[in-house]
């Protein structure tokens, strides 16, 4: 491993941690004993994507804001944000006004422009928290030659909103960025597996270890995933009588962890999936030894991020999710959408035509972050399944 900042300060002992409390804790008292035992600040970033690395060189450590699912209750919230807005939103917001330690907890907030929500979040929290907050813009028009250099300028503006007085050092940056390249090597290595093997690559597993990484330092998460792409490769599971889908349209809120375990206990093997998506929005490697690498990691954005509702991407919608489908060799597609996210309510309507045109199965999910009962989610994917599995 190389050395990193981080790489000398205090990590916390995974084997005592239960992944799955740790991930839906609205607290973040894993962070919390991060931040104890080191000296960098910590700094929440809303879904979709802020670059880690940038945070990262500084000894800081990123950590995704997703909403406190059916932790929290909403209550203050309701009184600053409208009812028709989706509810990852709300419970970040409920989060900040209503829990002591996580406003404790936060050196600073980053909310990168996806949608008029996340816009108007940035706006919420500066006013309601004495914290750093910083509204990210990214480029939109990849065809102007000022697109780096425009991306390049909001990447500084970020960082010296967060960390004032600092400057950023090059090599600290480039250690930083090799830690990244590794760590979303690993997840497409896992991932390469499951589509060979899905029945080896339990989707609970994955979804958890995945999340663990919005959390953990990067040195941490690397170790974590390492681990277990060699367990996955040493599984011997029983292949069952499932269908390959692909599961796209939840880039932002997670979906509760019920409905996660319910695609599979109906008979899914998940092929390819947007859960998480920011920890590997890019798909190629960055090149640690250029020199000017906040151009190369504005170009690997414009040029090599996922093609998201949330981003413009080159290519048609519905090419698109046809692409995935025949990449991941899937028989059909679970839109799994969170309530009032408008990005992925657009592109569904452009990406069902184009599978309904290649006569691809499909299904439509919704979901909100706190759910009253499952049992119509349920039937709606059994009935999916059972039509392609006995038709």
């Amino acid at each position: 491993m190389v050395s990193n900042p981080s790489d000398s300060q205090g990590l916390i002992d995974l084997n005592i941690i239960d992944f799955r409390e740790a991930i839906y804790d609205i607290e973040f008292n894993l962070v919390s004993k991060w931040k104890k035992l080191n000296s960098g600040k910590v700094i929440g970033t809303f879904p979709v994507y802020v670059p880690p690395e940038l945070i990262h060189a500084f000894g800081g450590l990123p950590v995704n804001l997703l909403g406190g699912g059916e932790e929290i209750s909403i209550s203050h919230a309701d009184a600053i944000l409208g009812s028709f807005i989706c509810s990852i939103s709300k419970s970040t917001t409920e989060m900040l006004l209503s829990i002591d330690q996580f406003k404790e907890v936060f050196d600073g907030f980053v909310f990168p422009f996806i949608c008029d929500v996340a816009r108007n979040l940035s706006g919420i929290f500066m006013r309601r928290s004495d914290k750093r907050v910083h509204m990210l813009h990214f480029a939109q028009n990849y065809e102007s030659k000022r697109s780096v250099e425009f991306m390049k300028k909001e990447y500084l503006r970020m960082i010296k909103e967060l960390f004032p007085g600092e400057d950023l050092i090059q090599n600290n940056l480039k250690n930083s960025v090799i830690l990244y390249n590794e760590n979303r090597g690993l997840q497409r290595a896992i991932y390469d597996f499951r589509l060979e093997r899905p029945w080896d690559v339990p989707l609970t597993e994955l979804y958890e270890i995945m999340r663990m990484g919005s959390i953990l330092p990067v040195e941490q998460h690397n170790q974590l995933l390492n681990e277990n792409l060699n367990r996955f490769r040493s599984n011997s599971n029983r292949k069952k009588d499932a269908i390959r889908v692909v599961i796209t349209g939840n880039f932002c809120e997670q979906p509760p962890i019920d409905i996660i375990d319910l695609i599979e206990q109906v008979g899914c093997y998940v092929v390819d999936d947007e859960f998480m998506i920011g920890t590997r929005y890019l798909d190629k490697e960055l090149d640690p030894n250029v020199d000017d690498l906040l151009a190369e990691l504005s170009r690997a954005y414009i040029d090599h991020g996922f093609p998201l509702a949330t981003r413009f991407h080159r290519g048609e919608k519905g090419q698109i999710i046809l692409d995935r489908v025949k990449k991941a060799t899937a028989d059909g597609v679970v839109f799994l959408t969170a309530k009032f996210c408008e990005p992925a309510l657009d592109d569904l309507v452009l990406q069902q035509h184009a599978l309904g045109d290649s006569q691809i199965p499909y299904v439509h999910i919704e979901y909100e972050e706190r759910g009253s009962g499952y049992e119509n989610i349920r039937l709606s994917l059994e009935t999916f399944v059972e039509s392609m599995l006995f038709d």
